[in-house]
């Protein structure tokens, strides 16, 4: 209820177990999934800030734009480098090739660059003081974002928005970094316009 007339919550979440997410008294995962602002789930050793980077999960279809504010401007704040990782499966074909082997994957690689440069050209303008180090992984997006925590101040990740199904949709991203992630996640749900 706090959370429509706040800018943040932040929680104290101890790691959670597969098992234990499916129970329905988890504060962390039912905040998570409900909060009409961002929610960090604050875990690890760091009491003050480092100078560890931020690490921001760039999915095109998720990621609004809360969640690249939130990075940005943690990152602006407090001097730290930003690593955007934006994951992609090289082994799943696009709808249209009739066969994998007709694919140009080096063309579909270097377009995931792309892509990944133009949603984040906005935000570098607007924060020039950020110094922004991007990623392209051809692996699953909770996989390739674990790749890249441990040595990271935080994380930064986009969600569908709020669902009363959330906590139980344990193949998410979202859900696998409140499950595992050793530093402190940052879920800010996409909004839409009409919301």
């Amino acid at each position: 209820e706090r959370s429509r007339h706040a800018r943040l919550v932040v929680l104290v979440s101890e790691d959670v177990t597969p098992a234990a997410a499916l129970m329905i008294g988890s504060t962390t995962l039912a905040v998570a999934a409900h909060s009409a602002c961002p929610v960090i789930a604050w875990r690890g050793n760091n009491t003050v800030p480092t100078d560890q980077p931020v690490v921001l999960g760039v999915d095109y279809e998720h990621t609004g734009p809360d969640a690249f504010r939130a990075a940005f401007e943690f990152a602006d704040r407090f001097g730290l480098g930003l690593n955007a990782v934006h994951a992609w499966s090289a082994f799943r074909p696009p709808v249209d090739a009739i066969t994998p082997y007709g694919v140009d994957w080096d063309a579909l690689e270097a377009l995931q660059w792309q892509n990944l440069l133009n949603v984040l050209d906005p935000w570098t303008e607007l924060y020039p003081d950020v110094a922004v180090t991007l990623f392209v992984e051809t692996e699953a997006a909770g996989k390739a974002l674990m790749h890249h925590v441990a040595d990271s101040q935080i994380v930064v990740v986009g969600s569908r928005g709020r669902n009363a199904l959330a906590g139980a949709l344990l193949g998410s991203t979202s859900l696998n970094l409140l499950h595992h992630c050793p530093v402190p996640v940052m879920l800010c749900h996409k909004v839409s316009d009409t919301s």
